[in-house]
C-alpha cells in the first residue's frame, strides 16, 4: 500500500519537515511506479529507496517509527521485527493482531482514517518513544528465532537425521 504510505508521508512532512521515509525491500507490484514517484523533485530527497537488504536489523536501529499500512497481510513478520528492535508500530487494522506481541508497541489504525490522522500518530510516537528490550515478549510468544531453530533441529534429529 505504498500509495497510501506516500500520502501519509506527505502529511507527516507538513508537521515534521525533517522527516525521512526509508523504503526497504525490492520487487513487488508497482515498484517502478513508486520509484518514479519517490524520485520526484518535490520530495527534496526525503524518501530513501534502500532496495533489498540483508542488514535490515541494523537499519531499523536508525528508525523512529515503523509504518505498516498493508491492505492485507498473512502474519506481519516485518511488524514483529520492528517490535523486536523496540520500535513503535503504526499498522493498518488489516494486519493480523497475532503479530502484535509486545504490549504498547503496535497501534492499529483503519485505512479509512485520513493520512493526516496517521501522520499525527506517527509524529506523536516519534516524539515520545523510549526503546525498551522486547526480547522477553518475543520469546514468550514463541517467536524467538534461536528457540525456533533449536526446535526445528530437534524435530529433524527425532526423525532420524544427523547434526
Amino acid at each position: 500500500n505504498h500509495e497510501f504510505l506516500l500520502c501519509v508521508f506527505r502529511a507527516l512532512l507538513a508537521v515534521r519537515p525533517d522527516a525521512l521515509l526509508a523504503l526497504v525491500g525490492s520487487g513487488g507490484e508497482g515498484e517502478g511506479r513508486i520509484r518514479q514517484e519517490a524520485e520526484r523533485p518535490e520530495w527534496d530527497g526525503s524518501i530513501r529507496l534502500l532496495g533489498g537488504r540483508d542488514d535490515v536489523a541494523a537499519l531499523v536501529q536508525g528508525m523512529d517509527v515503523f509504518v505498516f499500512p498493508s491492505r492485507f497481510e498473512g502474519f506481519g513478520i516485518a511488524m514483529l521485527e520492528a517490535q523486536a528492535a523496540g520500535l513503535p508500530v503504526v499498522a493498518s487494522d488489516r494486519v493480523p493482531g497475532d503479530g502484535a506481541v509486545v504490549p504498547g508497541h503496535v497501534n492499529f489504525m483503519s485505512l479509512k482514517k485520513s493520512p493526516a490522522a496517521w501522520a499525527r500518530k506517527i509524529a506523536e510516537l516519534a516524539d515520545g518513544w523510549q526503546r525498551t528490550d522486547a526480547s522477553a515478549f518475543i520469546r514468550e510468544a514463541g517467536l524467538d528465532i534461536v528457540r525456533n531453530a533449536e526446535k526445528l533441529q530437534e524435530l529433524y534429529l527425532s526423525r532420524g537425521g544427523e547434526a
